[in-house]
Parts: C-alpha cells; structure tokens; sequence
C-alpha cells in the first residue's frame, strides 16, 4: 500500500440487510459545476426514497505529479439535501513515487471510516460497488469485490446518523480542498458501469445533475452518460 496518510485522511474529512428492489437508471439532467465532485447525482422529490446504490467502477489509468489524487465513488446522501448521515463507498487512487496506488475506501456519516486492505486492485480492474441502507434507519452495509481476482470486502455500520435516502451519487471527488498538496490527478476516463438503485419506497419525481470539476477559472472533468454507465472525463 502507497497511501500516505494526509491522502486518507483527505477523503475521510470530505464523512447483512435485506437486498431491496433494483431499477437501472435513465437519464435528463441538468450540468453544472463544482469545486470537487464531477459525475452525477439523482435527486428524488416527495416522500421517496433511496435505500441501495451500486455500480462497477473500472480503475482508471493515472498520470500526473507524485502526490496527485483522486475517489471515484459511489453513495447515498452525500449532499446537503440530507442533514442527517451519509454512505460512501469508493476506489480512492494517488501517484506515489513508487508509481500509482489504489485502495477501497468508505465512509458513513461522521462516524464511522476506514478502507479495506485486503482487496488488491490494480489499472483496469472492475470493481463492483454497492452499498445499502434502510431509510431512517441506522444501519448501513457496503460491499466492495474485484471481479478480476474475486477479492471481496464488506462492512456494517450502525450509527446514531440516520440517512435521508434523498440522492444516489455516481462522482469522482478531488481531494484537493482538503489537502491543497493533493490535486485531481489525471485519471483519464472513469467509467461507472451498470448503474443501478433501488429503494425502500416508490421513487416518484426525481431530478437529476451533472457536475463537473472547476478549480481557479479551469474546468477539469466532461461527464456523459449512455444508457445505465456514467462517465467522467479529465480534460
């Protein structure tokens, strides 16, 4: 592992249950930008909600300056729609001076973080991320498996944050606020495959974004989406 801990703590400064119900995604979304998140985010309006969110993230190719970094992650509540907790699970990566490294990595509310070591990935590699909650609830799973090596991680969470099930997040996040040493790497293309969600009740009305990277005046990402994939650009 080349990780150094200024990086994960970075990311971790930024915050077995029942399989529900899955829909893939289709998509009309409105663009704007952001100072660290480029991919999408689908909000839903009225009483519905988001219990379950998953994707397969392809590791992507790096290329830039020793300590440059990046997440590409996937979660629930991972934007001020909810006051309560949030759920996070994602492939963090980062150019060391022994060459790229990459490490799985969650997050739940304020409380509870950590990665997962005994999940080796390397460029290229399909990572298939899930993670789930029931809405007002304070339980939390996230599963994480290589689909190359089948190496496979899971962990549970019980917190006193209680999710809100408002937004499923598809993002690639920079690190760069938190730790102005660490800028976006040059990840090429991330691509999350097979996007789906689910949830607790019907999802009724809902709108979704996309977000793009903007750092002094520069947009760094393009986001597209095609069918049930998004994918995030480095310009």
């Amino acid at each position: 592992m080349r990780f150094n801990s200024v990086i994960i703590s970075s990311f971790f400064a930024s915050a077995v249950l029942a399989a529900p119900g899955r829909e893939r995604r289709s998509w009309s979304a409105n663009t704007t930008l952001d100072s660290n998140w480029a991919g999408s985010i689908t909000t839903l309006e009225g009483n519905g909600t988001f219990g379950y969110v998953s994707s397969t993230v392809y590791a992507p190719d790096l290329s830039g300056q020793v300590g440059s970094s990046g997440v590409a992650l996937i979660g629930i509540d991972g934007t001020p729609a909810c006051l309560g907790g949030m759920l996070q699970l994602g492939v963090m990566f980062n150019i060391a001076v022994e060459g790229p490294s990459y490490l799985a990595a969650y997050r739940y509310g304020n409380e509870s973080e950590g990665f997962f070591t005994n999940v080796d990935i390397i460029a290229g590699d399909a990572i298939k991320l899930m993670v789930s909650a029931p809405v007002d609830a304070t339980l939390g799973f996230v599963m994480v498996k290589n689909l190359r090596n089948n190496q496979t991680a899971t962990q549970q969470f019980n917190s006193t944050e209680r999710l809100c099930g408002k937004t499923a997040e598809w993002i690639v996040e920079s690190l760069v606020i938190e730790d102005p040493k660490s800028p976006l790497v040059n990840f090429g293309t991330v691509t999350f495959a097979d996007v789906q969600v689910g949830g607790g009740k019907d999802f009724g009305p809902q709108t979704d974004s996309i977000l793009n990277i903007i750092e002094n005046g520069k947009v760094l990402t393009s986001v597209s989406v095609e069918d049930d994939s998004v994918l995030v650009k480095y310009l």
